[in-house]
């Protein structure tokens, strides 16, 4: 297999441009650069690599490593692959969509690469599929930001995304290597964290995930990339290691938080005009979130008593309009 014509190394796609900030005289870029040459030589020391592999297509297991740059920044590099005019799309994403996944791989007795359950030792970042999104992608990203301020991510849009019918791959970059059991649980930590539905795919431990493919023009592709801490998650061993895998139990203060989140929304209301929607979107979001689990009525009566306290709120026709999408999009998923 051939590489992508669009490989990371030829440079990334439209982002945001990284705003430079001074960590001790030196700017973002410098910070991370030393970040990531401490990094290169614990990996180093131990005998390990950060590797992200490759694939074209999701119809086969073979996958291809590279190491050249850690996956975050392969990632944040990579330039969106143009889909050919007229191309069926379900038949571009079976055989020649360029896909990923990143962590620990172990080869077979040939030497090649091959991705199943089994072989897939760690993953070291996380990735999120919305494809449901009820709102516009400005309202999405908005509530990405507030969730994970300060935190290193990529946010981009999938193959089908479009402005009537928003879908975005969400990948956070992680401070340890995880097994199966605590990659699910961060991933709904994360997840809870946003307050809206995600794709349940994206729990699958050895799925391949999505490079960034645009129907449109590259130009406007509309690539977030955030610079910051790495996402914390608990110290485990990879499964290889394992004689039992012990399940990471979601934080007691991320479950308290949510709750919490919902008791000030209720005090408080939406917050400011420009930010109403958002705060309205991931509110009923939390009221439906399996750990909250609201009936419909009592979820309708919580969202109008928050807006009743908004300093300037929602008018009921838009209030209904959003809680009812929402609602009926949580409905379609449970069956």
């Amino acid at each position: 297999m051939g590489r992508y014509n669009t490989h990371p190394a030829q440079g990334g796609g439209h982002y945001h441009d990284i705003k430079l900030y001074k960590h001790r005289g030196r700017s973002l870029e410098q910070f991370q650069e030393q970040k990531l040459l401490k990094k290169l030589k614990k990996n180093a020391k131990r005998g390990d690599s950060m590797t992200i592999y490759e694939a074209r297509g999701f119809q086969s297991n073979l996958v291809y490593p590279f190491d050249k740059i850690e996956p975050f920044q392969y990632i944040e590099r990579f330039k969106p692959l143009v889909v050919p005019e007229g191309a069926n799309i379900e038949e571009f994403k079976r055989i020649q969509a360029p896909y990923c996944i990143s962590g620990k791989v172990t080869p077979e007795k040939n030497g090649s690469y091959k991705r199943n359950n089994t072989s897939l030792i760690y993953r070291d970042l996380i990735f999120l599929d919305y494809d449901d999104i009820q709102g516009t992608s400005e309202s999405f990203i908005e509530a990405v930001s507030s969730a994970l301020f300060g935190y290193s991510y990529i946010l981009y849009p999938t193959i089908k995304h479009s402005i009537e019918k928003p879908r975005f791959r969400l990948v956070v970059k992680s401070n340890n290597v995880m097994n199966e059991a605590t990659y699910k649980q961060v991933v709904k930590e994360i997840a809870d964290k946003i307050g809206l539905p995600f794709d349940m795919a994206s729990l699958t431990w050895s799925q391949l995930q999505g490079l960034p493919v645009t129907t449109g023009d590259p130009a406007t592709y509309q690539k977030v990339v955030e610079h910051g801490l790495d996402y914390p998650v608990p110290k485990v061993e990879p499964r290889a290691k394992q004689g039992t895998t012990e399940r990471y139990k979601p934080r007691v203060s991320g479950q308290r938080s949510m709750t919490m989140r919902i008791i000030d929304t209720l005090f408080n209301g939406f917050g400011d005009e420009g930010g109403r929607n958002v705060a309205l979107t991931r509110f009923v979001g939390l009221l439906f979130n399996k750990w909250v689990d609201c009936d419909l009525e009592t979820a309708y009566e919580l969202t109008k008593i928050a807006n009743s306290v908004t300093v300037e709120p929602l008018p009921i026709e838009e209030l209904d309009r959003t809680f009812s999408s929402i609602a009926r999009a949580e409905y379609r998923k449970r069956g």
